[in-house]
């Protein structure tokens, strides 16, 4: 459980799930949060953003444009999506069962690009 350091101390909010020989499920919730706000960090990506994210990578878009996009993207109100790392894609990849096949940097398509022009130039 991750303290806030605003009250020196944790907030009270949790969920606590049991499960019984039957199998049946108990759920103890306590809604109240104290002492912090909303911290983005610690906030999820909807999913339809992160079904936006995945199109994009399905799509061989490089992890680092993906990126340039979601910064050039902001315009006055911080959001979650504003702060996908590098991470947060690579683990989208995993989620989606996304190949890691393709062009990852555009580094890769100027190299190859390159190697491809010197072959034709050889023949």
């Amino acid at each position: 459980m991750a303290g806030s350091y605003k009250i020196n101390g944790n907030c009270p909010s949790k969920m606590k799930v049991c499960e019984d020989n039957e199998n049946q499920v108990y759920v103890e919730f306590t809604k109240t949060h104290l002492g912090h706000g909303k911290d983005l960090g610690r906030m999820q990506i909807t999913r339809e953003e992160k079904d936006e994210l995945a199109r994009k990578l399905e799509k061989k878009i490089p992890i680092q444009t993906i990126s340039d996009e979601i910064q050039d993207s902001f315009i006055d109100k911080l959001e979650r999506i504003h702060l996908v790392t590098r991470m947060d894609l690579l683990n989208l990849k995993a989620e989606y069962s996304i190949s890691s096949e393709g062009i990852m940097d555009i580094n890769d398509v100027v190299s190859g690009s390159i190697v491809y022009k010197a072959e034709k130039i050889l023949q």
